[in-house]
């Protein structure tokens, strides 16, 4: 649940930070603060997206900030759908998930690692392949195995299908993950940044 804000007052957070010359260094925030409404978060989240990369850039000039876009919960967000009826649908939500993480990347020369997209080209493809936990927000395996291979694309610039490691999966969702993956990361290469805001 911690938010950006949390993070760039965090020790802990500091300490990890500094601990290394690092290529990327993976920045999410909390699930639901990047999708509420566009002044809220250029208020309460952008500026601390700005203030961690900061961070990240004064340890080492040559890291690259790489923001973790979450996914929508599967039927929308509840708890804030009376505030901000955007957020009321998965599309909604994720609509503006997009749009923010599109937002601390750009601003910082940073990248978007579009696990979300991954998830909602999933979705479009295979309803019944469940990326979800009984609370209907945090990942399953198949969820975290989704993500697990939009990160092996962006980090290693290497197509992730046909990759042997499975986590147990069944191999034909295995594969239908990774395919997924690889689609979504190289149908838009430029939207997120990948090949232009790279580790140096």
């Amino acid at each position: 649940g911690y938010t950006f804000q949390n993070h760039a007052g965090d020790a802990a957070t500091q300490a990890k930070i500094n601990s290394f010359k690092w290529d990327h260094v993976i920045l999410q925030a909390q699930s639901q603060e990047p999708s509420l409404d566009p002044v809220q978060v250029a208020a309460q989240t952008t500026p601390y997206a700005l203030l961690l990369d900061s961070m990240v850039k004064e340890n080492d000039s040559c890291s690259v900030s790489t923001f973790y876009e979450t996914w929508g919960r599967k039927y929308g967000d509840a708890l804030n759908c009376g505030g901000y009826p955007p957020v009321c649908t998965y599309t909604g939500m994720q609509d503006r998930l997009k749009s923010s993480y599109k937002i601390f990347a750009d601003t910082t020369k940073g990248i978007m690692a579009p696990v979300g997209e991954a998830f909602r080209l999933s979705r479009q493809l295979d309803s019944n392949i469940n990326l979800y936990q009984s609370d209907n927000s945090h990942p399953s395996l198949e969820g975290s195995y989704l993500a697990a291979c939009v990160f092996y694309e962006v980090l290693f610039h290497k197509n992730v299908s046909g990759n042997t490691f499975l986590a147990s999966l069944n191999s034909s969702i295995a594969l239908f993950l990774q395919q997924g993956a690889h689609a979504t990361v190289t149908d838009s290469l430029t939207l997120y940044n990948l090949g232009i805001n790279a580790p140096y």
